[in-house]
């Protein structure tokens, strides 16, 4: 069942985070959505719920703080919607209000293997993002690194009848930065040979020969990291 929105500012959270508790959230699965006057968002169904979450469930999770500590949690996850990241404790949500620098989530794949995904901030501001927006780490060189930003935006549905409904789709954008020159170039909602060939020319020869040789369409991000781990990524 949802669990309304409750202000916990008030309590103690028991965390070993030592983080202030969240005032949205639920038992895990879904959040409930509310605009600016604190008004729930119709998303759809009676008592329906958007899924914001990065990863399908919960897991394990470290992070590293601005102050340089550490600490992990058995059950955190990013939301794509608020840019938070969230771990669970006795049923309840709590939000990380400490300052991150950078965080790993434990993903289970579908065959239950387990897949570490990297996140951190601290890049150039570009476009709505800020120094404060969190990546993914998709691949990192020691002069290129591939980011990947999750995020989520709202859409009106029209269904029979005319009734138009709010609710949110989940949308990502990739971005190369230059660790020499400190820049952030914006790749698009999609890796392409083209786009990094002009993005990296120095590498254009490279990219170029190790597509020739592995002709296999390039389509996952997992594509992309093998070309750019076989080449070297850093002329």
């Amino acid at each position: 069942h949802t669990r309304y929105w409750r202000d916990w500012s008030s309590d103690v959270c028991s965390s070993d985070l030592s983080l202030a508790q969240t005032a949205t959230g639920n038992t895990g699965s879904m959040i409930q959505l509310k605009d600016a006057s604190g008004q729930i968002v119709v998303t759809g169904e009676d008592n329906k719920s958007i899924n914001t979450w990065l990863l399908k469930n919960f897991s394990k999770g470290n992070v590293v703080f601005t102050d340089g500590k550490n600490s992990s949690e058995t059950s955190m996850n990013y939301s794509m919607l608020t840019g938070e990241l969230c771990f669970m404790s006795e049923g309840l949500l709590y939000k990380v209000n400490k300052p991150v620098k950078k965080f790993s989530l434990t993903e289970t794949t579908e065959n239950n293997s387990e897949q570490l995904r990297q996140f951190e901030n601290g890049f150039p501001a570009i476009d709505k993002n800020t120094p404060a927006t969190f990546y993914e780490l998709i691949f990192e060189g020691t002069k290129w690194i591939v980011l990947k930003y999750w995020y989520m935006q709202p859409r009106e549905r029209t269904e029979y009848g005319g009734t138009t409904e709010k609710t949110f789709i989940t949308l990502s954008d990739y971005y190369l930065f230059n660790q020499s020159s400190n820049t952030l170039q914006f790749l698009g909602d999609r890796l392409s040979v083209k786009k990094l060939t002009k993005a990296m020319p120095e590498l254009q020869s490279a990219i170029m020969q190790w597509v020739e040789k592995n002709p296999a369409s390039m389509k996952a991000d997992a594509d992309f990291v093998k070309l750019l781990h076989d080449i070297g990524g850093n002329p």
